[in-house]
């Protein structure tokens, strides 16, 4: 039953949104609207510096991933070689 009322309200809370984000757009402000493409404009107009920016840093963050991941595998490899790795309780 705690189930059947939960779908119940969501489904009435997507209806009253659906019905007031309709009527949200349709009275938009004029002031809003050019507020609003001035702030995408700022993007649209640096999109390759923001493009080049975001690749960076996913390319550090996975060299740094590998680096590290690389170092713990080899201290595995050598503890595995000299002394038999980790001891177990």
């Amino acid at each position: 039953m705690k189930k059947l009322f939960s779908k119940i309200g969501l489904g009435l809370m997507s209806l009253m949104a659906l019905v007031f984000g309709a009527s949200a757009h349709a009275a938009a402000d004029a002031d809003l609207v050019a507020g609003f493409a001035s702030s995408t404009a700022i993007f649209t107009d640096n999109k390759g510096a923001i493009i080049t920016y975001v690749v960076s840093i996913v390319l550090v963050v996975t060299v740094v991933t590998l680096i590290i991941r690389g170092l713990f595998f080899g201290k595995r490899m050598l503890s595995g070689v000299f002394g038999g790795g980790k001891r177990r309780r």
